[in-house]
């Protein structure tokens, strides 16, 4: 799966992370609310953890990773908002991905995730090996729900993961769809 350089929307650009994001991207981290849902370990929401993760993703770019994130812009001033990404789904077939989306708080009920999340399933339907884009979501993450069901996604119900060892509500978007 190719890394996107840049998806551009009404209001948003979706790039790689550079430097420049990780001052808004470590607030994102550190912020209790915008983390509340997520799969990161106490590791990684420390001071040397965000910037690990920071530095592979970035590091990302230049190998041949099956997986990539992407900053979602503001597209007036280029400033960090959130990111989405994809990687491979290890639950379903060669040809299906999986997606996330996550938002700083103050950009949250605003649509941006929608928009977002709407054009990284656009290109990611595009590639040659793509058939199949999930999504999984924290069961009580009324937000995320809201951005699956407007972007097309289909609600699959709740099952455990056994790669992560929690129960996750599945959706589903399909190049038929």
């Amino acid at each position: 799966m190719k890394t996107p350089t840049k998806l551009v929307t009404k209001r948003t650009i979706l790039r790689r992370f550079k430097e420049k994001d990780f001052q808004a991207f470590n607030l994102f981290m550190t912020n209790t609310e915008a983390v509340k849902y997520l799969l990161f370990t106490d590791e990684q929401k420390t001071t040397k953890g965000i910037k690990e993760l920071f530095d592979y993703t970035i590091q990302s770019y230049s190998d041949e990773m099956e997986m990539f994130s992407l900053t979602i812009a503001d597209k007036s001033s280029d400033e960090f908002i959130g990111s989405v990404g994809a990687a491979p789904d290890f639950q379903d077939d060669a040809n299906c991905v999986q997606i996330y989306w996550s938002l700083l708080p103050e950009f949250w009920s605003k649509g941006y995730a929608t928009e977002a999340t709407n054009i990284l399933i656009k290109y990611l339907l595009q590639q040659e090996k793509v058939n199949k884009i999930k999504a999984y979501s924290h069961p009580n993450n009324d937000r995320s729900l809201k951005v699956a069901k407007k972007v097309g996604m289909k609600d699959l119900g709740i099952s455990f993961i056994e790669a992560i060892g929690l129960e996750s509500r599945c959706f589903v978007i399909t190049d038929e769809d």
